[in-house]
This record gives structure tokens, sequence and C-alpha cells, in this order.
């Protein structure tokens, strides 16, 4: 049933396997990314479905000046936006980029290992209220 979890397979090969199982199973599903966080604070894509083209950003600067993700890497939480359509007025540069990707909801988990916070997983939908 997982033999896309097959060790002989790349990483890259692994996740591009596993995105597309997700879309078969959610085909609302537009994107998937990882990313790592450096001594900074500055996050960089370890890995990005290619359906997000080039508007996932490769480096977001240094989490601490998003209030949100400070918030979900704080409170272990994910933090989820059910509609990106409804925040245009104010919305950030890396939404904008989202939405020409025509995702329209977003969720957005903090990757812990043994306590200590590494990185971010970002999964959105072409759809509102999705998570």
């Amino acid at each position: 049933m997982y033999s896309f979890l097959n060790s002989t397979r790349t990483l890259k090969e692994r996740l591009n396997l596993f995105v597309a199982s997700v879309q078969n199973l959610y085909p609302e599903v537009i994107g998937i990314a990882v990313t790592r966080i450096d001594d900074h604070d500055n996050l960089y894509s370890v890995y990005r479905s290619a359906d997000y083209g080039d508007n996932f950003p490769t480096f977001i600067e240094s989490i601490n000046k998003s209030p949100r993700l400070s918030k979900m890497r704080s409170s272990l939480e994910p933090s989820i936006i059910d509609n990106m359509l409804c925040h245009q007025s104010s919305i950030k540069h890396i939404h904008l980029r989202l939405l020409q990707s025509n995702c329209i909801s977003s969720m957005t988990c903090p990757i812990y290992t043994n306590g200590t916070f590494i990185g971010i997983l970002f999964i959105n939908a072409s759809v509102k209220d999705f998570f």
C-alpha cells in the first residue's frame, strides 16, 4: 500500500509520490512544502511540490517578523487560513504569490524533533475552509 515509502527512493521522490497520493484522495490540495530553519530564524525550502511553480518562496525572512508564524512556533499548534481572499487588502507578498497558484486556504504546521523547532510544513488547497 505504501510502496512509495520504499527506502531505495530519494526523499524528494518519496515526497513527490506522497503529494501525488494526497492529491489523488483530495484533488483540492494544491501543494505541500517543507522548510527548515537556520540559526537566524530564516526559513529555507527543503521541498516544494511542483504545482506551486515559482510561487512558493525558497526563502522566508525571520519568522519573528511574522506574528502568525511566531505564534504557531510557540503554541506548537497548526495555523490555518480558511480564506486568503478575505484578507486581500492586508495580504502579504507571499500570500499573493500563493493566490497566483490558486491557493485559497492554507495550513501551516511546526516541525519539531526532540523538542527542537526545525522547520514548517505548509499545505495549501484551492478551496476555502478546506482545513
